[in-house]
């Protein structure tokens, strides 16, 4: 977990369709960054173009095989 090196910090997962009307502008303006782990491409451009509307920092990041790969995307 994230905690022992951030004890403040506070990480809720949340699994459910992020292409839902309640996940909007205004919700993505709720957190200070985004981890996108999402495993569809139409979700992910879906997230990274919520995170630019509301000026979000977003850290997208993804695997192929044994390959991993993190991209931090700021507006």
């Amino acid at each position: 977990t994230a905690a022992p090196f951030n004890p403040r910090v506070h990480i809720e997962p949340i699994h459910a369709n992020i292409k839902e009307a309640r996940f909007d502008v205004a919700w993505f303006k709720t957190f200070d960054i985004v981890l996108n782990t999402l495993d569809n491409l139409d979700a992910r451009r879906h997230v990274n173009k919520l995170c630019m509307a509301a000026n979000v920092p977003l850290v997208e990041s993804g695997t192929a095989g044994y390959f991993g790969q993190v991209q931090p995307i700021v507006k």
